[in-house]
This record gives structure tokens, C-alpha cells and sequence, in this order.
């Protein structure tokens, strides 16, 4: 199996993966780095502040870039105007009592 190794670039930094990951394909690798992507951005939203000039770039065993995720392109991001806030709030508020009866049963 190949492997692919990941290299994140984040605010300015760049860290080298050294290991890398076994991967069926590049697809993989790149759902893989896709997960990662997201999961980075969550936490920067843990901590009040999203930034989305990151990437990940996915370099196979001759260390060949072979695909890039960028961390814009990992989530979508929209703004809600007053109206869809409060669909949003609903829907959200729907959602975790549905989340709260089936898991927990409350």
C-alpha cells in the first residue's frame, strides 16, 4: 500500500510530516486530509477564531505534491442574516433535543 505523507502549513508555519500514513489511493489520502482539515478549524473555532489560510499538502513516497486541501475549502462558511438566525437557532435548538431524547433519553 502507498504512502502518503501530510504536511500542514498553519499561520505561517510549516510542519513536515516525517512518518506519513498508508493509503489505498490519493483519494483516501485526500479524505483523510480533508477529515484533518475540518478538525483543525473546529478547534480554531473552540478557541474564537477561525483561520482559513491553511493547507494541507498530501505528498506521496517521492515526496511529489500530488493534492492540496486547502482549510477554506474544507468547511462551508456562511453568515446569516437576522431571518435565517432564527430558522438557524430553531433548527439547531430541534436538534439537540432530538440529539438529548435518543442519546440520553431525557
Amino acid at each position: 500500500m502507498p504512502r502518503f505523507f501530510f504536511h500542514l502549513h498553519d499561520r505561517g508555519r510549516v510542519f513536515h510530516d516525517e512518518d506519513g500514513k498508508e493509503c489505498g489511493d490519493v483519494t483516501e489520502a485526500s479524505v483523510l486530509a480533508l477529515k484533518s482539515a475540518r478538525a483543525i478549524v473546529s478547534a480554531d473555532a473552540l478557541d474564537g477564531f477561525i483561520d482559513l489560510s491553511g493547507r494541507i499538502e498530501i505528498a506521496d513516497e517521492q515526496g511529489v505534491v500530488v493534492f492540496t486541501v486547502l482549510y477554506c475549502d474544507a468547511v462551508a462558511v456562511r453568515r446569516a442574516d437576522d431571518h435565517s438566525r432564527k430558522q438557524l437557532l430553531t433548527f439547531r435548538t430541534t436538534r439537540a433535543i432530538v440529539w438529548c431524547a435518543a442519546a440520553h433519553s431525557c
